[in-house]
């Protein structure tokens, strides 16, 4: 796999990735399609970034800037027969790098409990009880950047 991870500034990609988190979301996950997109849907309130492989969309997440400093990385996923081959890795990781590179030193998520394992072993920790987000069972969680 030749995995390019882009940061997205066009609305042919923003529109790609937006297909990809319905297909995964809302017909794979059942979560309802009203609760899939918000305000930060757009490339000037978040930094949305997108994952290719010869040129199909297999993967996606955003970061996003809300108040009082707070960063999270959200709408986290991969296409189902691209996943457990590192694509979901590699694209936190460049998430990661570019909040470094910004001076961020602390990012947040609302991990599914699927995902737990996932984010575990990117260095991420537990916070809080679990709590039901779009019909499913999530967890806060916190990483320290370095």
């Amino acid at each position: 796999m030749n995995l390019i991870i882009k940061e997205i500034n066009t609305p042919e990609d923003l529109i790609k990735v937006f297909k990809l988190r319905i297909e995964v979301f809302t017909f794979e996950q059942n979560c309802p399609i009203e609760e899939e997109f918000d305000l930060y849907d757009n490339l000037s309130k978040s930094s949305q970034f997108i994952v290719e492989n010869e040129g199909e969309c297999i993967g996606t997440a955003r970061i996003t800037f809300y108040a009082k400093n707070k960063i999270k990385i959200e709408r986290v996923c991969v296409k189902k027969d691209k996943r457990n081959m590192n694509v979901g890795s590699e694209l936190m990781k460049r998430l990661h790098y570019n909040l470094v590179k910004d001076e961020v030193k602390v990012v947040e998520i609302s991990a599914q409990m699927s995902a737990l394992k996932f984010y575990k072993n990117l260095g991420y920790l537990e916070e809080g009880p679990t709590y039901l987000e779009a019909g499913l069972e999530h967890i806060k969680m916190i990483k320290k950047l370095t």
